[in-house]
């Protein structure tokens, strides 16, 4: 495996786990998503050849999201999303938007429990 540069992880990224909310007036259950933690990663969108790859596994991938595994992050699963809050510095001030991003496939590189790379579709709102 090629060393990891940290520099390269510069996108705080908060780990999403499925909840389902019951409607208080309707008693209906609705899927939703509540915030597990935050972690440091890399955003990469998916090009060429890596991309054509991704494709033969699933065809509406993406992006790469490359981020360090721990005990939070061995939770992940693919019924989870990722969200990346995009700084005001992009949106302009007084603005936030939120990118999410579902996992198509989650590698856990060379199975060492050192890092993930997650093939994502990201989800537009």
């Amino acid at each position: 495996m090629r060393d990891i540069q940290p520099r390269r992880f510069n996108k705080k990224v908060v780990l999403e786990k499925p909840v389902t909310i019951i409607d208080s007036t309707t008693n209906e259950a609705a899927p939703s998503y509540t915030p597990f933690c935050e972690r440091w990663a890399s955003i990469e969108p998916l090009a060429g050849r890596e991309l054509m790859n991704a494709k033969a596994v699933e065809a509406d991938s993406s992006h790469k999201i490359t981020f360090y595994a721990d005990s939070k992050t061995h939770q992940f699963t693919p019924r989870w999303r990722i969200r990346y809050d995009m700084p005001q510095a992009i949106t302009g001030p007084g603005e936030t938007t939120a990118r999410y991003f579902h996992p198509l496939n989650i590698n856990n590189v060379e199975e060492r429990n050192r890092l993930f790379v997650v093939i994502c579709k990201e989800q537009t709102q």
